[in-house]
C-alpha cells in the first residue's frame, strides 16, 4: 500500500509537471497583448506647393479607418520659382491652416501628428520662417522630405491599395512644386526620381499666369516638359507596367473625363483611366475656358482652376516622355505612404472612409 502511495504521488507531481510545461509553451506560441494591438488614432499633414493635405484616421490592426480628409489651398509655392523664397502671404496662410489641424486633431483625439514639407520647403531659402513656428503650433516638427524619399512615400501609399500591390507600376505624382516617377514590382519600389516641374512652377514660369492660355504656348510647353523629362528621367519607361497618375491634378482631371458620370467621392475614382487622346482634348478645353469659367466648373474645386491647365501639360507631357497610352487614377497618395512608413505599428491593407470632411469648396485629394 505504501509503495502505491508514492508512486500515485509520483504520478500526480508528474501530471503537475506535464501541465506547466503545457502551459508554458502555449505563453511562448500565443502572443501577449501590447500597446501596439490597441487602436492607433493620429494626422497626417502634407504641405505642399499647392495645398495643405490633412488626415485623421484609426487603425486597428490592417484596418486603416479615414474619418477627415481635407486640401486647403495656401499656395506655398506660389512665385517660389521666380523668387526663390515663399512670400509672406502664403507662409502666414499656411501657418493658419496648421492651427486649424492642430485644434481638430486633438478634438479628435489623435496620439501622434506627423507632419512632412515637399518641394516649397525643400527649395525656400526662407524655409525657416515657417518651420519654427509650424513646430511650436503642432508640438512636432515638420519633415522637410528629400524628392526621392517623396517618391517612396508615395509608391508606398498607391501599393496599399489591393490592385496594385502585386502588379509592375509605374507612379507619375504631380504636385505643385515637382513631379515624381516611382517604379515598383509585386509591392517593392525599384526607383524613385523628382524634377522641380510641378503645375504651380509651370503656371508662373512657362504658362505666365495666363488663362485662357493660346494653343501655341500651352503646346510649346508641353513640348519643353516632355523634353525635361526625357532627360531628367532617361530610366524610366512606361513598358509593360500599368502606369498611374497620382495627385490632385490627376484626380481632377478624371473627374472632368467622368463628366456624364453621377459626381462621386474622390477616393472612388481608384483605377479610372485616361488616354493619351483624352488628356490631350481635356487640356484643349481647359486652356480654352477663363479663370471665372473654371471656377465655376461642378467638378473642378475653385482653388485649383489657377493651376489646372498647368496641371494638364505636366500629364500629358509624361505620358509623352514615357510612352504611355493610359493612365489611371490612384487615390492614395503621399500622406497614405506617410502613415503607412512613419505611423503604422503595421502595414495596413485595407481602407475604409467613413466620414469625409472637407473645408467649403474645396474637396480632399
Amino acid at each position: 500500500m505504501l509503495s502505491n502511495g508514492k508512486n500515485a504521488a509520483r504520478c500526480r507531481s508528474t501530471d503537475r509537471g506535464f501541465a506547466f510545461r503545457i502551459l508554458r509553451l502555449a505563453f511562448t506560441i500565443l502572443p501577449m497583448p501590447t500597446a501596439s494591438r490597441h487602436p492607433l488614432r493620429a494626422a497626417v499633414l502634407d504641405l505642399g506647393s499647392n495645398s495643405v493635405k490633412f488626415m485623421l484616421g484609426q487603425q486597428d490592426g490592417a484596418r486603416l479607418t479615414v474619418h477627415r480628409e481635407e486640401a486647403i489651398t495656401t499656395r506655398l509655392g506660389h512665385q517660389l520659382a521666380l523668387t526663390g523664397e515663399i512670400c509672406r502671404a502664403a507662409r502666414h496662410a499656411t501657418l493658419r491652416v496648421l492651427r486649424h489641424c492642430q485644434r481638430a486633431a486633438a478634438a479628435y483625439g489623435a496620439q501622434k501628428i506627423i507632419a512632412v514639407g515637399t518641394s516649397a520647403l525643400r527649395s525656400a531659402t526662407n524655409r525657416d520662417e515657417l518651420l519654427a513656428p509650424a513646430r511650436e503650433i503642432l508640438g512636432a516638427p515638420v519633415r522637410v522630405v528629400s524628392g526621392k524619399l517623396e517618391g517612396e512615400l508615395v509608391y508606398a501609399g498607391a501599393t496599399s491599395y489591393h490592385r496594385w500591390r502585386q502588379r509592375d507600376i509605374l507612379v507619375i505624382d504631380i504636385g505643385g512644386g515637382s513631379v515624381e516617377f516611382v517604379t515598383g514590382s509585386a509591392g517593392r519600389l525599384t526607383r524613385a526620381g523628382s524634377l522641380p516641374l510641378g503645375c504651380v512652377r509651370v503656371r508662373d514660369a512657362l504658362l505666365r499666369g495666363r488663362q485662357p492660355v493660346p494653343r501655341e504656348l500651352w503646346a510649346a510647353t508641353v513640348s519643353e516638359l516632355a523634353e525635361q523629362m526625357r532627360v531628367g528621367f532617361k530610366k524610366f519607361t512606361a513598358g509593360g507596367a500599368v502606369v498611374l497618375g497620382s495627385g490632385g491634378t490627376c484626380a481632377t482631371l478624371t473627374a472632368l473625363h467622368r463628366a456624364d458620370h453621377p459626381r462621386v467621392p474622390v477616393h472612388e475614382l481608384e483605377g479610372l483611366a485616361i488616354r493619351r487622346a483624352e488628356a490631350l482634348t481635356l487640356l484643349e478645353f481647359l486652356a480654352s475656358r477663363t479663370l471665372a469659367q473654371l471656377r465655376a466648373h461642378p467638378r473642378i474645386p475653385s482653388r485649383r482652376a489657377e493651376i489646372i491647365t498647368a496641371g494638364a501639360c505636366v500629364l500629358l507631357a509624361a505620358m509623352r516622355a514615357l510612352g504611355a497610352n493610359t493612365v489611371h487614377c490612384t487615390t492614395r497618395g503621399l500622406r497614405y505612404g506617410v502613415w503607412q512608413r512613419m505611423l503604422a505599428p503595421t502595414p495596413f491593407k485595407t481602407v475604409r472612409h467613413e466620414i469625409c470632411h472637407h473645408a467649403p469648396g474645396e474637396r480632399a485629394e
